[in-house]
């Protein structure tokens, strides 16, 4: 191992280990604990989708979700899924269906990696991105709805 590796290892311990000190109140202090999140703005993680899913959002049919995110007090989903189809059959079925369902291309392009593609539309003050990646198991497919981000800012 090298000198320098261990330097930087020792240096990054020591910040970090200076990072959990901090100061901590005198014993027996009155000291109230900070009240939690309130539960909408944890984000809720599971393996399949909400009632409150958005309908218009297009799933691919035969794909299996993987993975749910959902932040139910912005109205933010995000969605993983897998299909052993391939990647341009699962592109353009979503494309089709979202555009079926109001959604109007923003971007729609294949990315500057061959074996990915975005597509990105609107639909009133909400977005949909729709990003696929081809893989030795066919095609991930990953979801996110939600607020466009001015539409999520306050006015």
């Amino acid at each position: 191992m090298s000198s320098k590796y261990l330097f930087l290892t020792a240096l990054a311990t020591v910040l970090l280990m200076a990072g959990c000190g901090g100061s901590a109140p005198p014993p027996g202090a009155n000291v109230e604990p900070e009240p939690p999140a309130p539960a909408s703005s944890t984000p809720i993680e599971t393996t399949s989708l909400p009632a409150d899913f958005p309908k218009d959002v297009p799933l691919y049919e035969g794909s299996k979700v993987e993975a749910v995110s959902a932040m139910p007090d912005s109205g933010t989903y995000v969605v993983q899924g897998r299909t052993a189809d391939v990647l341009e059959k699962v592109e353009v079925t979503l494309r089709q269906a979202a555009e079926a369902q109001g959604w109007k291309a923003q971007i729609t392009t294949a990315a500057p990696i061959p074996d990915m593609a975005i597509a990105n539309y609107d639909k009133a003050d909400r977005m949909l991105n729709i990003t696929l990646f081809r893989d030795d198991r066919g095609t991930a497919i990953n979801l996110t709805t939600g607020p466009k981000q001015s539409a999520a800012r306050p006015k």
